[in-house]
């Protein structure tokens, strides 16, 4: 049996905007929420990287790729 020494991990994490806010104010706190989650990547030491973002007028989607 082989070990696995490194793996790299596509992971795309469609953030909603929130009801209730204007379109600017509610991406704002999707970036607010995709920013804590790349800070509990760092803190958890995976190395990662954002390979693309797309806003539209109801979902901010991120696709990360994340591996060691």
């Amino acid at each position: 049996m082989k070990r696995i020494q490194s793996a790299c991990i596509y992971k795309t994490i469609h953030f909603q905007l929130k009801d209730g806010l204007e379109h600017e104010a509610a991406v704002a706190a999707v970036r607010q929420e995709a920013a804590a989650y790349e800070a509990g990547l760092r803190q958890k030491n995976v190395g990662y990287r954002i390979l693309e973002e797309v806003t539209t007028r109801r979902i901010c989607t991120f696709c990360f790729l994340c591996g060691t």
